[in-house]
């Protein structure tokens, strides 16, 4: 199993695996690290970097997780084009915001999990969008199903009532600036403020 996901998630990721599910997880550093691992946790940009990337590719991996997913929603991406190439059985894109932009985005993601889904991108554009408008379905219903076949989405609404969490306490500390740090802050805020008028 290949885990990618950003650098700052990678220790996150392996102490929830080990902690909830007692298993341990690789975070090769070096391409020898990947001599025998067989799970493995390493960052998007660690992946792709063409000493790890050999190593990766040699592999034929039972399951690649991609976390935080819209960060490789561009086909023309370098990390998007190093994920196609890793061979694998399964793919699973994890992400809380599949679409930014436009729908090509939500095309790319369902393309990078089942090349075919949803056609050709000129088909596609066809058939499922509105002409000059890449954010707008011709049919939301249609274009739906297709994607329901690939993707679930859950809503924080839908699983609320399952979470037994405690009631949100919100803290508002004071913070004490020195003089240079006020300084800092005044001049950078004046500074923000002219630039985006």
């Amino acid at each position: 199993m290949l885990i990618l996901t950003p650098a700052s998630l990678v220790g996150q990721w392996q102490g929830e695996l080990e902690e909830k599910f007692f298993e341990r997880f690789d975070t090769p550093s070096e391409p020898d690290d990947w001599l025998n691992v067989t799970k493995a946790i390493v960052s998007h940009d660690r992946a792709r970097s063409r000493r790890h990337a050999e190593e990766i590719l040699r592999h034929r991996w039972d399951l690649v997780i991609v976390d935080e997913a819209h960060k490789v929603k561009s086909q023309r991406g370098a990390t998007y084009q190093f994920i196609e190439k890793i061979e694998r059985d399964f793919i699973l894109l994890l992400t809380a915001t599949p679409l930014q932009n436009d729908l090509r985005e939500l095309y790319n993601l369902v393309t990078l999990l089942r090349p075919g889904q949803l056609g050709t991108w000129p088909e596609f554009r066809k058939v499922h969008l509105v002409a000059g408008d890449h954010r707008m379905p011709k049919d939301p219903a249609a274009l739906r199903a297709l994607t329901h076949e690939v993707m679930i989405r859950t809503r924080r609404t839908s699983v609320i009532d399952d979470l037994n969490l405690p009631p949100r306490r919100a803290r508002h500390p004071e913070v004490r600036l020195t003089k240079a740090e006020a300084d800092l802050y005044q001049g950078t805020t004046e500074f923000l403020r002219r630039l985006y008028r």
